[in-house]
């Protein structure tokens, strides 16, 4: 792994020649998240995709998550997100509209996280 940069208090991450395809889709990036010592989020960006590529990735993540905890999908800007069951971890999959662009096009992340982590880690408390 290499160090990028800090993000909310966070150490970035990558792996090196990492086989960046999740959800059957290639990825441009994924950036893995550390604080106090743990992982704490990891993040993945495609970089613009057309909308089937986004259904694909929220069917996929539906059928191994099951249906998302929470859905808001207005014209430009989605959020679907996903709690565990003891409510310890989330997905997030947020779809923004590549508005330079004529063509629907999306920048798309997923974002796995340990909540009470990130949570500390953005207020800057420790764990």
């Amino acid at each position: 792994m290499q160090k990028v940069d800090r993000k909310a208090n966070m150490d970035r991450y990558v792996i090196q020649n990492e086989e960046k395809r999740v959800v059957g889709t290639e990825v441009a990036s994924i950036y893995y998240l550390f604080y106090g010592g743990g992982l704490c989020r990891i993040e993945v960006e495609w970089w613009p995709q057309d909308n089937s590529t986004y259904g694909r990735i929220r069917a996929g993540l539906t059928e191994v998550w099951g249906s998302p905890s929470k859905a808001d999908e207005s014209a430009r800007l989605h959020m679907i997100e996903w709690i565990s069951s003891n409510e310890r971890t989330r997905g997030q999959l947020l779809a923004m509209e590549n508005v330079k662009t004529p063509e629907l096009d999306w920048f798309l992340t997923l974002i796995i996280e340990e909540r009470a982590c990130s949570k500390s880690a953005i207020e800057g408390k420790g764990l």
